[in-house]
């Protein structure tokens, strides 16, 4: 699981914790929802009550058990928090950030935004680097500077081990089916006192 060996650095290299899963941070509270035969992980802030976002966790037939947010902190160095989500069962893995902008929140899907750089540099198809059993990630980083971000990380697979990276020209945002943003408590213009 990539969360394991996640770390995010600054300029300077100094190392940001990462912890296990949790449903609750300093900032953010969790519960879970059904909504039409779907399940949802709805996080929202502690001081403002407001939803901030919702992560797509499965319906009745297949479901994630093993979900949370993973890291909190301010990523590209805004004055505002930023979230690291990871997800998964037994077979597969997700890894969301969830990152503050000028305009409100947006999200990046780590294994996509990767799997973008590894058919750029050695072609092929576009692998499924969530799947467990087909591609092992060894390590990764987030780097921080100057208000972008850069993720970098280095998978073992069946042909040997490969580095793949990603900045934000290249990062791919989540499907909406998989996260929901809320619009309305995301734009730090109406809702600065909620941070």
């Amino acid at each position: 699981m990539l969360t394991a060996v996640l770390a995010i650095c600054a300029a300077e290299e100094t190392q940001v914790v990462f912890f296990d899963r949790r449903k609750e941070t300093s900032t953010l509270t969790s519960r879970e929802v059904a909504i039409g035969g779907d399940f949802w992980e709805v996080y929202s802030r502690k001081r403002s009550k407001r939803e901030l976002f919702k992560v797509h966790l499965g319906d009745l037939e297949v479901r994630w058990w093993s979900t949370g947010i993973v890291a909190e902190s301010d990523f590209n160095h805004d004055g505002r928090t930023d979230y690291v989500w990871s997800g998964g069962d037994d077979t597969s893995n997700e890894i969301y950030v969830i990152l503050s902008g000028p305009s409100g929140y947006g999200s990046i899907d780590v294994y996509r935004s990767l799997a973008r750089d590894w058919v750029r540099r050695f072609g092929g198809p576009t692998p499924d680097l969530a799947l467990f059993g087909t591609y092992t990630p060894r390590s990764s980083k987030f780097y921080s500077a100057a208000g972008t971000l850069r993720i970098e990380a280095e998978f073992e697979w069946a042909k040997g081990i490969r580095k793949v990276s990603a900045t934000a020209a290249e990062f791919v945002p989540v499907r909406r089916s998989s996260l929901r943003i809320n619009p309305s408590s995301d734009n730090p213009a109406r809702h600065s006192s909620s941070h």
